[in-house]
């Protein structure tokens, strides 16, 4: 887990039941996929990763559960109630779901970012993109015979 921007460091993980609190109703996770050794909590991360014995680890669990993560200072990080809410399942649901949305408030292809090859060119997303038939910003660091004559090779309208 990262903390302004930096990797969280001498942080404390709790695991706990689903829906529950992690800090005082924990839910067992283990260091090996068997589930034969338990991990004792709180687990500690060391440079933004969990942490054993000072190394980046992984840790099992055998169902949903839910998670705190506090600093070293004791400050709430995160909280998530059950493993749903910060899952790879439920990232790439609501990815899928941003990208197909296409109401005025929240465009999917707005969430793609669109740079040109040419020098000092506009950044834009794929959204604005969409909507142009030939972008003058496309263009922009050439000279301006060649930014018009780009503009007009790949107009459908020719030339």
């Amino acid at each position: 887990f990262y903390l302004h921007g930096t990797p969280l460091n001498a942080g404390k993980n709790y695991f706990g039941q689903p829906n529950q609190n992690p800090e005082t109703a924990p839910f067992a996770v283990f260091w090996y996929a068997a589930g034969t050794q338990p991990a004792a909590q709180p687990i500690r991360t060391s440079n933004g990763y969990l942490s054993r014995s000072g190394s980046p680890a992984i840790i099992y669990a055998s169902g949903d559960y839910s998670v705190s993560v506090r600093d070293s200072q004791g400050r709430l990080v995160t909280y998530a109630q059950n493993s749903a809410e910060f899952g790879l399942a439920s990232t790439i649901t609501a990815l899928t779901s941003d990208l197909a949305d296409d109401s005025d408030l929240a465009k999917g292809d707005a969430l793609i970012a669109v740079k040109q090859p040419f020098v000092n060119s506009a950044a834009q997303t794929q959204h604005d993109k969409n909507r142009q038939v030939v972008a003058v910003e496309d263009f922009i660091g050439a000279t301006d015979t060649l930014m018009i004559q780009n503009a007009l090779d790949i107009s459908p309208y020719g030339s």
